[in-house]
């Protein structure tokens, strides 16, 4: 891993191989991982700083020496007072927040993203306030106990991240997803669905087929006799899949297959005699939202008697309008007499893509936008 950091292909396969071999590779974090990967037991391995994208080996050099000097960082204020911003960019502590390396100090990533100006502006004044000997009077007898108590000036009412964008700030920092997997956020939804999961797939009967969900990792075109054909890797968390399409289905469906992106494809299973594996020879594709959408038999929206008011109203209005597709919805109103369910007409259908229910969740709360299959 260490010899190979500056090549994101090969640490990603790197630690493929990591987690078949059951090794627990822990996330990059300031207070004890090194410019190199090391290892924390026979079991354990610490991220390397120096694999984290746009953080350079003068950075790294210099956290890890100031580290030594006062032994760990309490909090993000306390690094950014301790080491030289001047070879710390900010550049450097969004990728340092993206990756986790300020994790466990009590505060989310979301929160520490919001904080850093005010955490640079003190230190870059706790430096200059040092540099020209102006350090507080007063402050010089404090007591430690009440310098401890101070209130960390950390952001209030930020809005948190979503797993996904927790994972896509790891990617693109790491290269890869390490703390989870963008699937995961559909595990329970998927239970309504009837498919195979990757590391289960086995050869078919020939015009048997079997569907299986991932993410998308790559596309490579091939041209062939019969036109040009793709061949689509995808990946669940428990598995790999190369998965081919010919000539006229990869035409129908160029514009589904963008990298990242959660498909459900359906097809034969047979043993691919140059990995050793299996492989799929698609039939048909779709997205994930295109398969919801297909099998959700209403998105239930819940609303209380509290939140009916003019803005609400519009707000609401904007954000159906805006996604017209083919899912009923129904509304779940309650106030203190009552509830009711009540569903919309035709021309209410929507697509119940995941901006379309997370920009309702943030009208109405988490949880409010369900499913129902």
């Amino acid at each position: 891993l260490s010899s190979d950091m500056d090549n994101t292909d090969k640490v990603v396969g790197l630690i493929d191989d990591c987690r078949e071999m059951k090794l627990v590779v822990k996330s990059p974090h300031v207070n004890y991982c090194d410019y190199k990967f090391t290892i924390e037991d026979n079991n354990t391995i610490l991220y390397g700083l120096g694999a984290i994208k746009g953080v350079g080996e003068n950075a790294i050099e210099n956290i890890v020496i100031s580290r030594k000097e006062n032994k760990s960082f309490s909090d993000l204020f306390d690094f950014c007072k301790k080491i030289d911003l001047r070879k710390v960019n900010r550049r450097v502590l969004e990728a340092l927040v993206k990756t986790g390396c300020f994790d466990n100090m009590g505060v989310s990533r979301a929160v520490s993203m919001k904080s850093l100006d005010t955490a640079i502006k003190l230190a870059e004044k706790h430096a200059s306030d040092k540099n020209t000997g102006q350090n507080s009077l007063f402050g010089m007898f404090d007591a430690p106990q009440e310098q401890e108590q101070e209130k960390i000036p950390y952001a209030e009412n930020v809005t948190e991240w979503t797993d996904i964008q927790r994972l896509n700030g790891e990617k693109d920092c790491l290269g890869l997803y390490l703390t989870g997997h963008p699937i995961d956020q559909y595990r329970d939804e998927l239970k309504n669905f009837s498919y195979t999961t990757l590391s289960k797939v086995r050869p078919t009967n020939r015009g048997s087929t079997v569907k299986v969900i991932g993410l998308l990792l790559g596309v490579r075109i091939v041209n062939s006799r019969r036109g040009k054909m793709a061949i689509v890797q995808l990946d669940d968390n428990t598995g790999r899949l190369d998965a081919t399409m010919y000539s006229t289905l990869y035409t129908e469906s160029q514009s589904k297959l963008e990298k990242d992106t959660i498909l459900v494809l359906e097809g034969e299973i047979k043993e691919d005699e140059y990995s050793g594996g299996f492989s799929m020879m698609v039939n048909s594709v779709m997205t994930f939202i295109e398969a919801r959408e297909k099998s959700a038999k209403y998105i239930v929206i819940q609303i209380t008697e509290q939140q009916i008011n003019k803005n609400f109203t519009q707000d609401f209005l904007n954000i159906v309008k805006a996604s017209k597709g083919a899912c009923p919805v129904i509304i779940s109103y309650q106030n203190k007499n009552a509830e009711i369910r009540l569903r919309l007409g035709t021309h209410w259908k929507v697509v119940p893509s995941d901006d379309f229910i997370a920009q309702l969740e943030m009208v109405l709360g988490r949880g409010k936008v369900i499913i129902e299959y």
